[in-house]
């Protein structure tokens, strides 16, 4: 349950069920968690009314000492004639409000008309309403919600009337969550299941909020947070060091991640086992995500752009060398759905890796290929059956279907003199990395995201056990 919050008589939140639900659903944390108003009014529409009751009864369960209560009065934007009096009926309901309460709304959940309605009732009604905005980030965080999201990523901006004006009501403090309340509201609220490696990511991100995230992040007023240094040692050396003097400047994680990538890629060309082995944690946990390099045809416009953005460019269904798969791909799979194949041959392969390990470089692959078929299942890929010829890229190549590899000499010896449809990718540092729509926003999100998949992914204890025996140990601090 969720730990004690200082709790005032000061304001009242509103906000708006709608789609997508997370948003919803990071609204309810973050009012709670920076405002703590003892009451949060959810207006929806009439249609959605069961959907947002069972939600909202829902919350009631983790968000205790608040007062819920939920209004579904607006109509169906088809309905012309029932917009007469809507205005008038959002002003009654929140004329219930007590005067000396501060209304506090978030515009960034509703419906045009949902807010705008609110706006012209609560302006009505008091002066001091306040309005604030928070972008969301979204990329492979799509699904999610706060706490579960980086809070960086979810700051408050006063809209109206000012930072200043607000800040007499900002009650700053920590969302408490038990480890067995954080598995039931997970399991609640998003759907489909999620895998071992995605609830993990979850729950180690709420962590990292806590730890590191301890300001309120409302712009301008309190945007600073804790540094983070992470360091790789190989034998009890320090051989890997990156530092964000403040986990809540974009710039500093997208330069953390970006440092990590680059003297990872430098140390596997010097260190055999233990460079091997870093850089496989590296490209599965998203520190170096995966990029167009070359093509058996002219893509020269898509160099260096992220491997999502490609294939949903061409528009071409995929089929997956298996060292795809070790690179980040379902972190990449939960921005965009693209249209992507798991080959036979490929399904078979991560199998035998988990069976068969003869070295501690072979454990670690092991626990790996036994995420990644997790994963495969978790995100519902499609097992191409045509393709079960092995080695993979002769499978793959037999299927004649769009080949994508991070093998250059089966890139160069087969898809090339075969002349089958396909892309060799390189996993890449993070600034490195082309995007094509939202660059900004996306790879901060995607920065964020390998910091907590890297942590999650170090701490797994079978993970840990192959690290160790490879003298490799990851802090942070």
């Amino acid at each position: 349950m969720f730990g004690a919050i200082l709790l005032g008589e000061e304001c009242a939140a509103i906000t708006f069920y709608s789609d997508p639900v997370e948003s919803f659903l990071t609204s309810v944390f973050r009012l709670y968690e920076v405002f703590g108003c003892g009451q949060i009014i959810v207006f929806s529409s009439k249609t959605r009314e069961a959907e947002a009751s069972n939600a909202v009864n829902l919350l009631r369960n983790y968000v205790k000492n608040t007062e819920f209560s939920l209004y579904p009065i607006f109509p169906d934007p088809s309905d012309l004639n029932s917009f007469d009096g809507l205005s008038q009926t959002v002003y009654n309901v929140l004329r219930g409000i007590s005067k000396d309460s501060r209304i506090v709304m978030a515009t960034y959940t509703g419906s045009r008309l949902e807010v705008s309605a609110t706006i012209l009732a609560a302006s009505r009604q008091r002066e001091s309403v306040s309005l604030i905005y928070t972008p969301f980030f979204f990329g492979p965080w799509n699904n999610l919600f706060y706490p579960f999201t980086p809070k960086p990523l979810e700051p408050i901006a006063i809209l109206h009337p000012s930072a200043d004006d607000v800040r007499s009501i900002v009650k700053p403090s920590q969302i408490l969550i038990e480890k067995q309340d954080l598995e039931k509201l997970l399991d609640n609220f998003v759907k489909p299941p999620l895998s071992r490696l995605r609830r993990g990511v979850a729950y180690t991100q709420y962590k990292i909020n806590a730890e590191y995230a301890t300001s309120s992040i409302i712009y301008p007023l309190d945007f600073r947070c804790r540094g983070l240094r992470i360091t790789i040692t190989v034998n009890k050396i320090p051989k890997i060091v990156a530092e964000a003097r403040d986990y809540c400047n974009y710039d500093e994680v997208i330069e953390l991640v970006h440092s990590l990538g680059s003297q990872i890629k430098k140390f596997n060309t010097i260190e055999s086992e233990a460079g091997r082995a870093i850089e496989l944690i590296a490209k599965f946990s998203g520190l170096i995500p995966l990029a167009v390099e070359e093509c058996t045809y002219d893509c020269e416009k898509y160099k260096d752009v992220i491997l999502t953005d490609f294939l949903s460019e061409i528009g071409a269904e995929a089929l997956m060398d298996t060292n795809i798969f070790y690179t980040s791909l379902h972190m990449l799979l939960h921005e965009s759905k693209i249209n992507v194949k798991t080959p036979l041959c490929a399904y078979v392969e991560l199998l035998g890796h988990v069976a068969h390990y003869k070295n501690p470089y072979e454990e670690l692959r092991s626990a790996i290929a036994s995420l990644i078929l997790d994963e495969i299942r978790t995100l519902g890929l499609q097992i191409d059956e045509n393709s079960s010829q092995r080695p993979c890229e002769i499978g793959i190549a037999l299927a004649k279907g769009f080949a994508v590899t991070s093998d250059k000499k089966a890139f160069d010896d087969i898809f090339k003199f075969l002349n089958i449809k396909a892309v060799f990718t390189v996993p890449k540092p993070i600034k490195e990395v082309k995007l094509l729509r939202r660059e900004n926003m996306r790879r901060i999100a995607y920065a964020y995201y390998a910091i907590a998949q890297f942590k999650t992914v170090v701490e797994m204890p079978e993970i840990a056990k192959a690290l160790s025996k490879l003298g490799i140990e990851v802090r942070f601090e």
